[in-house]
């Protein structure tokens, strides 16, 4: 699926973005190099929605239903 977000970063995307692309980063690669199994993907796709992913998806959600 495409990224169809076009709009200025969100509040909370400014707040908390920057630390969610790095724990990104981290457990993908730790994933990819062994260090984790995959099923840590599972535990950081909890904390990213808990440290502010879910509050963006639904500021991002709000934008999508103002520009239709």
């Amino acid at each position: 699926m495409l990224d169809q977000f076009k709009g200025q970063p969100t509040p909370t995307m400014e707040e908390v973005w920057s630390d969610l692309v790095d724990q990104e980063t981290e457990v993908c690669l730790s994933i990819i190099t062994g260090q984790k199994p995959l099923e840590a993907y599972d535990e950081y796709i909890a904390n990213w929605k808990a440290a502010g992913g879910e509050q963006i998806t639904a500021e991002v959600n709000e934008w999508w239903q103002s520009v239709q």
